[in-house]
C-alpha cells in the first residue's frame, strides 16, 4: 500500500521546513500524515483521506437505516431497494452507506463498495445498469464521490461530476412511456389469440419458490441453450424466499405446460414504479 507521508522540519531560528513523501505498507489503506506543533518534536499520525475527501464534498458515513429513510422518501430504482441492499450485504460484502445532508436536511444517500456504485456478487439475479439512488431532485446539484457508469438518465443534471448511461452510449433497454393505440390493440389481439388456442396466464403468486425457480431455468435453458448462463436454481429460491414481494408478473402455460415467464422485479416509492427485468425465459409452443 502506498500513501502520503508529510512531515514539518523545526530550525534553529524557527523556520519551518514542510516536506511530503510516500510511505509504502502502511496497514491503513488511505491515509495522510497529520502533524503536531510541538516545537522541535513532529508528531505524525494518520488521517483517513476517505474521510476528508467526503467531508469536502459533503457526504459523510452513514447507515442502513438512514439509506432505508432517504429510499422512502426520495425512491430508488430496484437495485437500490433497501431490502435487495440487505440481501446481497447478508451474502456477500456488505457495502458503506454514505449521506448528503444540507442544512442538516437528508438530500441524497447512497451505497458504495469500493467507492463504487454496487453490491453483492454478479450470482444473484440483480442488474446494475440503470442505477437510481434516493435524491431529493429539488436540492439542485451536488458532488458526487463514488464510482459509476451506469447511472439512469433520471439523474441528468443532479451531480456536478457525473453523466448518465446514455452520455456513454451504453445500451440499456428501457420500456417506452406510453404505447400507440395500434400497439394496444396489437398486443391485446395477440394475447386473446393466445387464450384462444388454450393459453392460460397465471400470476407468479400461483406458484411456490421452488417451482418459479424450476420454471425459469427449465425455459431459459430451451431458449438460450449454452449461448446464456442460467443463474442457478438453487440462487433463484433463496432470492425468492427472501424477496418475494419485490417479484411481479405471469406465467403463460400451453397445454397444461409453462412456455413464457419474465423474472421482473418491482420497488414502489412515492413518485413511481421501477420494474427491472431479468432476461427472458420462453420457447415456442403453439398448437397446429
Amino acid at each position: 500500500m502506498t500513501g502520503l507521508v508529510a512531515r514539518l522540519d523545526f530550525g534553529l531560528a524557527g523556520h519551518i521546513t514542510f516536506r511530503v513523501g510516500i510511505l509504502s505498507n502502511h496497514p491503513i489503506k488511505k491515509f495522510l500524515i497529520g502533524l503536531s506543533l510541538t516545537r522541535g518534536k513532529p508528531y505524525l499520525f494518520p488521517i483517513n483521506l476517505d474521510v476528508m475527501r467526503n467531508n469536502k464534498t459533503g457526504w459523510n458515513l452513514s447507515d442502513f437505516g438512514t439509506y432505508q429513510d432517504a429510499y422512502s422518501r426520495y425512491g430508488g430504482s430496484v437495485c437500490s431497494h433497501p431490502d435487495v441492499i440487505r440481501f446481497l450485504s447478508e451474502n456477500g460484502p456488505a457495502p458503506a452507506f454514505y449521506g448528503y445532508r444540507r442544512k442538516g436536511e437528508l438530500v441524497c444517500a447512497t451505497y458504495a463498495t469500493d467507492k463504487h456504485i454496487r453490491a453483492g456478487s454478479a450470482a444473484y439475479p440483480f442488474m446494475f445498469d440503470d442505477i437510481i439512488i434516493p435524491y431529493n431532485k429539488h436540492a439542485g446539484k451536488i458532488m458526487l464521490p463514488f464510482r459509476t457508469k451506469q447511472l439512469s438518465p433520471y439523474h441528468a443534471g443532479d451531480f456536478h461530476n457525473c453523466i448518465h448511461w446514455k452520455g456513454l452510449k451504453r445500451k440499456t433497454c428501457v420500456v417506452k412511456q406510453d404505447f400507440s393505440k395500434a400497439t394496444h390493440k396489437k398486443r391485446r389481439h395477440a394475447y386473446n389469440k393466445f387464450l384462444q388456442a388454450g393459453g392460460v396466464c397465471h400470476p407468479v403468486d400461483h406458484f411456490s419458490n421452488a417451482e418459479l425457480s424450476d420454471i425459469y431455468c427449465r425455459l431459459f435453458t430451451l431458449r438460450w441453450g449454452t449461448t446464456l448462463p442460467c443463474y442457478s436454481g438453487a440462487v433463484l429460491v433463496e432470492v425468492f424466499e427472501a424477496l418475494r414481494h419485490l417479484v411481479f408478473g405471469h406465467v403463460l402455460l400451453m397445454c397444461g405446460e409453462p412456455c413464457a415467464y419474465d423474472l421482473v422485479f418491482k420497488a414502489e416509492s412515492p413518485q413511481w414504479v421501477f420494474f427491472d427485468c431479468i432476461m427472458a425465459a420462453t420457447i415456442r409452443l403453439m398448437p397446429s
